[in-house]
């Protein structure tokens, strides 16, 4: 069977939409599997991830947040990804090649984990009446 389906506009199939400032979007239900399957997403077949192939650490490293912006991690062009832990009581804002906002931004929370891609310099700043605590970098 083709993998394409003609809808024609004003008869045929009814397809699901939702109308959005008026503009309608086509309404969609996740599935995964491979070509010729489908499987549909719920709580007993959520929808799979995995984490970003990382290889072979660059470098490591870290700093103690503070209330003034300073930098996690240098840019460097041979890098792909930073994966950034946050293991302080609260939580941190990041700028990616520009000097860190508190409020603005990318936030991180206490106690967690993330992955950029990018070459940029990274920058942080404690959000606002924070505890400083330590936040760690790995790039890849």
């Amino acid at each position: 069977m083709a993998d394409n389906l003609n809808v024609t506009p004003g008869g045929g199939a009814v397809v699901a939409a939702d109308d959005v400032a008026g503009v309608l979007y086509q309404r969609i239900k996740p599935n995964f599997g491979t070509d010729g399957a489908a499987t549909d997403v719920s709580l007993l077949n959520p929808l799979p991830v995995r984490d970003p192939v990382k290889g072979n650490a660059l470098s490591k490293g870290g700093a103690n947040s503070a209330l003034a912006a300073g930098t996690l991690v240098a840019a460097n062009t041979g890098r792909t990804m930073v994966e950034i832990s946050n293991g302080g009581a609260s939580g941190v804002w990041l700028a990616f090649g520009s000097t860190a906002v508190a409020g603005q931004g990318t936030y991180l929370p206490a106690k967690a984990t993330g992955y950029w891609p990018t070459t940029a310099t990274v920058s942080m700043i404690l959000e606002a009446s924070g505890t400083a605590g330590p936040v760690g970098y790995t790039e890849w």
